[in-house]
């Protein structure tokens, strides 16, 4: 997507927000992060995953965001994941402070810490309301996150657009169409 943004003269920010470190992420910070790199003017924000519940939440803090673009959005979080681990798994990790989660963007796994997940159920409490035009493109396979929580968000946000897509949380195959997307929110 960078690449792409910038053979159209587009700038591009990749924000790391894998803070305050890899291993305790903070919902609350990874927002505070988003918001703090905004520039003065109005700014197309993208997030995929957690970065897309990330962006959602701080368009609905800051206009700066004046469009956006998420990506399998992970709504719910904590709900989620509650419900994923079941609560034997869920006990444990919150009795021992450590839970060992696949790095999407290689390395060796994360050891978050229950702390994450404490704060996400602080701060992601309802879907986010976004005054500003939206797009959330969700695969209908998508075994991650419920493209169920997308529609809910969609039907729900007046300006936003739902693009399902028929792909997995990845998106991989459905990379022309983000771009195309893309295009026509820069547009």
């Amino acid at each position: 997507m960078k690449a792409h943004c910038e053979a159209r003269g587009v700038g591009c920010t990749l924000l790391d927000l894998r803070v305050p470190d890899r291993d305790r992420l903070r919902l609350s910070a990874m927002i505070a992060t988003t918001l703090a790199a905004l520039p003065d003017g109005p700014v197309l924000g993208v997030g995929s995953s957690l970065g897309g519940l990330t962006m959602a939440h701080a368009a609905q803090r800051d206009r700066r965001l004046a469009r956006v673009l998420l990506l399998a959005p992970a709504f719910r979080v904590a709900e989620r994941w509650r419900g994923r681990l079941g609560e034997t798994e869920w006990a444990r990790w919150q009795r021992e402070d450590v839970y060992s989660y696949d790095d999407h963007t290689g390395g060796p796994p994360l050891a978050v810490d229950f702390g994450f997940i404490e704060d996400c159920a602080a701060v992601d409490t309802d879907f986010p309301v976004i005054a500003q035009p939206v797009t959330v493109i969700h695969g209908q396979r998508d075994a991650t996150v419920d493209p169920e929580l997308s529609r809910i968000f969609a039907a729900r946000t007046p300006h936003a657009r739902l693009v399902e897509v028929d792909d997995d949380h990845q998106l991989l195959s459905s990379i022309p169409r983000i771009l195309a997307e893309l295009d026509a929110l820069l547009r």
